[in-house]
């Protein structure tokens, strides 16, 4: 005989059969241990008691033997990166005495030079500087000079040398100007090449040059000139 079992929305259909034999079933009809396997039996016990308990004995039993049967499960991660060479820019002293004043920030590609005080006659020159602004008169202007040395570092890249420009940030008052020794003309918010096939790792000496005409108004001036190190 079948009987059909429904808990919930799972249906199970289990068909077992009772197997009775004449010398060994009892009075009230059910099976003795002796006349069917043990395992059998249980189950046909349980059903005979409970068809939703041997629903889910049974879902229980086949969950635990495939939970059992060790399983495995695999898969594999595809990784992709991409290597950028890099260079890095930083100010540094190098050298003392007079046309070296030292750097405000050296080591960061940030740094500051303070020049001091200077005039025509040069009478407050060496006092306000420690000695190390190096000046001169001409004509009817003088020029303050002084070394600013940069560092350039590479990374992953196969480049031996670079190349370097500069600019002014905004452009200087009438009178005034800025300039590189190795440079034909003056600096202007336009870049301009002022080294080439330098070397890396290594200090790079530029000497500025400052021209200040005797018409300029005292007070304050300065400046702020942007580098740019390319590779080559």
């Amino acid at each position: 005989m079948q009987k059909l079992y429904q808990a919930g929305n799972f249906v199970a259909a289990p068909v077992l059969t009772q197997t009775k034999f004449p010398d060994k079933t009892a009075r009230n009809g059910t099976v003795r241990e002796g006349s069917i396997d043990r395992p059998l039996l249980e189950m046909n016990r349980c059903f005979h008691r409970s068809s939703l308990a041997c629903a889910i004995l049974w879902i229980g039993a086949t969950a635990l033997a495939y939970a059992q049967a060790g399983s495995t499960s695999s898969g594999s991660l595809s990784v992709t990166m991409e290597v950028q060479s890099s260079i890095s820019l930083e100010f540094v002293n190098n050298g003392s005495g007079v046309g070296y004043c030292q750097l405000t920030g050296s080591g960061t590609s940030s740094a500051s030079l303070n020049l001091g005080i200077a005039s025509m006659s040069g009478d407050t020159l060496d006092s306000e500087n420690g000695g190390c602004v190096n000046w001169y008169t001409s004509g009817s202007s003088y020029n303050i000079l002084n070394y600013v040395y940069v560092e350039v570092t590479e990374t992953n890249s196969s480049s031996a040398s670079f190349n370097l420009s500069a600019a002014l940030a905004s452009a200087p008052p009438t009178g005034v100007t800025w300039k590189f020794e190795s440079m034909s003309g003056n600096l202007s918010t336009t870049s301009q090449t002022v080294a080439t096939d330098v070397s890396y790792a290594s200090a790079y000496g530029l000497q500025l040059a400052v021209t200040v005409a005797n018409t300029v108004a005292s007070g304050s001036i300065g400046a702020a000139i942007d580098f740019t190190a390319t590779a080559n």
